[in-house]
């Protein structure tokens, strides 16, 4: 998230409201995951399933922290420091808010993109 916000000068709020082909939060987030790392180089299709699927092969759970912390979510992620809150639902594919067995990253990590195939 750091690495979108400081490469396009835009929070990444504003950035997802700026994805307007799309309705909803995920939509608009592999949306901007997959536009950004094309432009650094990486084809579309590795950039949906290394950067918007989890290890399962489900989507990233994507969601405000603002609604996270009024669904009462898991500290886990109500306490990370950015708006816009990912996580994997684990290996049961649940959505379980934080809790269960779900995958919360530390947001200190960003993945580099020259880790991906190309």
């Amino acid at each position: 998230m750091q690495v979108l916000e400081k490469d396009n000068r835009q929070s990444i709020v504003e950035q997802l409201q700026n994805v307007t082909n799309k309705s909803t939060l995920q939509d608009k987030w592999v949306e901007l995951m997959v536009r950004t790392a094309v432009q650094s180089g990486i084809q579309p299709k590795t950039a949906l399933e290394q950067l918007c699927h989890d290890g399962y092969g489900n989507l990233f759970n994507v969601d405000f922290r603002a609604n996270l912390v009024t669904h009462m979510a898991s500290p886990s992620l109500t306490n990370l420091t950015f708006p816009v809150v990912v996580w994997s639902s684990g290996p049961n594919g649940s959505n379980e808010l934080g809790f269960g067995d779900d995958i919360v990253a530390p947001s200190s990590g960003p993945v580099a993109a020259s880790s991906l195939r190309r």
